[in-house]
């Protein structure tokens, strides 16, 4: 179980979000914890690099079992965009 069963309206569609951008790296052999397996697999997955305003940058890892790189893409757009609407100020 994750941290949004604990309170799913955390983030509202509505919240600004301070990504910026997302480049692509290609893919790259990783081991990744697969929830499903509640086991670490080595997987090829495809990889992202995401930009903030505040600074932050982070890698994105999708499962290859999206397809191709322009589904990875998209998903790894959704969840970059999720993560900028968490704050990184200190403050609030």
């Amino acid at each position: 179980m994750g941290n949004h069963f604990i309170d799913p309206d955390i983030l509202k569609s509505f919240n600004p979000s301070a990504y910026l951008s997302l480049k692509d790296s290609g893919q790259g052999r990783l081991t990744m914890y697969d929830r499903r397996e509640n086991n670490w697999v080595i997987l090829n997955p495809y990889l992202f690099n995401a930009t903030y305003k505040d600074g932050l940058k982070i890698e994105v890892q999708v499962n290859p079992e999206f397809g191709n790189a322009d589904d990875a893409r998209k998903e790894a757009e959704k969840y970059a965009y999720v993560i900028g609407q968490l704050t990184n100020r200190k403050d609030g």
